[in-house]
């Protein structure tokens, strides 16, 4: 009788162990499912991320790090330096231009009434004057081609596209600042540090895909200062 009882308990005992083995596994197994989902989910996610950023903010059409370790994109790009150096910049090192420098180069830069956004860090080392001066602009001929990029004129930091152009508002002065102009086919806005300073609808009509920095060649419209992360 007594080891029917024995038998019998063991059983039981065995029975529980067993069902909380299975109760364990079944629970890794909805465990290691919910992971797998939300695993799934997030790579969906991860993915579909991507693609707005690949979207919104696509790969630049030109990068200068003014930096001469860091590689320029596209590394084929075709410039002529007239003089010039570099210097400590905002990040790492920066183009260093003394009014007798500039910079050309031609890339695949948008024309026409393409959207666009030029940005770029500026230090003025001159002060302000009364002529213009040419910092980043994307044209050659002053007077004929039609322009897209940033002036200093009066004084001030101004957007500049050969029909009416956009003031800053901001006096020029010796600190360094961030400079950006965009156009999405309509609008064009002008920021500095980051700030919306001046915005128009106006459509573009730029026949040049070079790009010049630091002025026109003639020392009164070359601009003095440092360029960075442009």
């Amino acid at each position: 009788m007594r080891t029917r009882i024995s038998l019998s308990i063991a059983s039981q005992c065995l029975f529980f162990v067993l069902l909380l083995v299975c109760q364990a596994a079944c629970g890794r197994s909805a465990i290691a499912q919910e992971v797998r989902s939300r695993q799934q989910v997030d790579a969906s996610s991860t993915e579909t991320t991507s693609e707005i950023n690949k979207a919104t903010h696509p790969a630049p059409v030109l990068y200068l790090p003014g930096d001469p370790s860091v590689a320029t994109v596209p590394r084929t790009v075709a410039f002529t330096r007239k003089g010039g150096r570099y210097a400590t910049g905002k990040i790492g090192q920066a183009i260093s231009f003394d009014g007798n420098t500039y910079m050309e180069l031609e890339a695949s830069l948008p024309v026409g009434n393409n959207p666009r956004t030029i940005a770029f860090w500026v230090r003025n080392d001159r002060g302000p004057v009364k002529h213009i001066v040419q910092v980043v602009t994307q044209t050659v001929r002053w007077e004929k081609a039609k322009a897209f990029g940033i002036i200093e004129a009066g004084g001030k930091w101004r957007f500049h596209d050969m029909n009416g152009g956009l003031d800053s508002g901001f006096k020029i002065d010796p600190e360094w600042h961030h400079l950006a102009v965009t156009h999405d086919g309509k609008t064009i806005r002008f920021f500095l540090d980051g700030k919306k300073v001046a915005e128009a609808d106006r459509n573009l009509e730029t026949e040049s895909r070079k790009l010049r920095i630091g002025g026109l060649g003639s020392p009164e419209n070359n601009f003095v200062g440092l360029i960075d992360e442009l």
